[in-house]
């Protein structure tokens, strides 16, 4: 019989892969405050990087699909809203080129230092493989979406935020916590090779009791983080309004004072200097008015009067 042709199966694994893209990162993204990129556990890093290393260097194109996909989506309601502009694409693919940088460094370092299937003899192996596909790994895809960002975006805002140490620390989380999930879930064997014995998945339950609790203190982070902030605005557009209708008040006292200073001058005869110092010391400012430094006024002098004002005022 014909052998069969190996592409349908890598069709299959990269849509897979595409799909656990989307649904992981759209989670992460959807768990993460707005002003913070990307989120701080990125899952697709360790999901990407495991079906790199379980199925071949191959499947980089879904992981370039993916991340596209999954950006172009977080950006301004897209598809909701078909306004997605030349910028935002670019902001997409940028994002998506570095983070498949990231996934494909990782699989050449781990084929490079430990062949595949992995190969782990020491517990020393065990750590250079979380130093390799975590911190060193993750450090080119950080740099690129980092410089994407500053490309495409607002340096200002994204140095406000250090979105490079968040990008960095995201991608290593996300190999730590989910790279160990991929290569140990049922099915393929061989995956990894732990002092010549072959290691052979564990159960799917398993993963889902690992999995479940990270997911559900996400949620319950998302929830606390949620309500804290809204009670916070709450909080702030009172104060806000209180605020403004102390100023207000304030402010109208003020202008009454400058009424019925208005008042008494237009209907005082004989107005002079020691008429008014009794009538702005009446209203005591310190007390009644506090703010106000003083009240004057301005006399007009009739023309030819200089000379006699001046020396009157001295």
């Amino acid at each position: 019989m014909p052998n069969r042709s190996p592409i349908p199966a890598i069709a299959i694994k990269a849509l897979v892969l595409i799909g656990l893209y989307l649904l992981t990162g759209g989670m992460a993204l959807s768990l993460t405050p707005a002003d913070i990129y990307p989120a701080p556990v990125w899952p697709p890093a360790g999901i990407a990087l495991g079906m790199l290393l379980l199925y071949g260097g191959r499947l980089w194109p879904a992981v370039l699909a993916g991340a596209f996909v999954l950006h172009a989506w977080g950006i301004d309601g897209w598809p909701d809203s078909l306004g997605i502009t030349p910028r935002e694409i670019l902001t997409a693919l940028g994002l998506a080129v570095a983070e498949t940088c990231q996934a494909v460094v990782g699989f050449m370092l781990v084929r490079r230092f430990f062949g595949l299937p992995i190969r782990l003899n020491r517990v020393a192996d065990i750590l250079l493989l979380a130093v390799i596909c975590g911190p060193v790994a993750s450090l080119p895809g950080a740099l690129l979406g980092t410089l994407t960002l500053m490309l495409t975006g607002d340096p200002g805002n994204l140095l406000e935020t250090g979105s490079l140490g968040i990008w960095w620390l995201a991608g290593i989380l996300g190999v730590v916590v989910f790279l160990p999930l991929v290569l140990l879930a049922p099915g393929k064997a061989n995956r990894v090779i732990w002092r010549g014995k072959s290691s052979r998945g564990i159960p799917a339950m398993a993963i889902v009791v690992v999995v479940m609790p990270l997911v559900l203190t996400f949620f319950a982070w998302k929830m606390t983080s949620d309500i804290v902030e809204n009670r916070n605005a709450t909080r702030f557009e009172l104060l806000a309004q209180d605020s403004e209708r102390a100023l207000l008040n304030r402010l109208n006292s003020y202008n009454q004072a400058l009424i019925s200073a208005t008042a008494y001058y237009a209907n005082t005869s004989a107005m002079n200097r020691d008429l008014w110092r009794q009538y702005v010391e009446s209203l005591d400012l310190a007390e009644n008015l506090p703010g106000i430094n003083g009240i004057g006024m301005i006399a007009r002098s009739p023309a030819g009067y200089q000379h006699s004002l001046q020396k009157q005022m001295r």
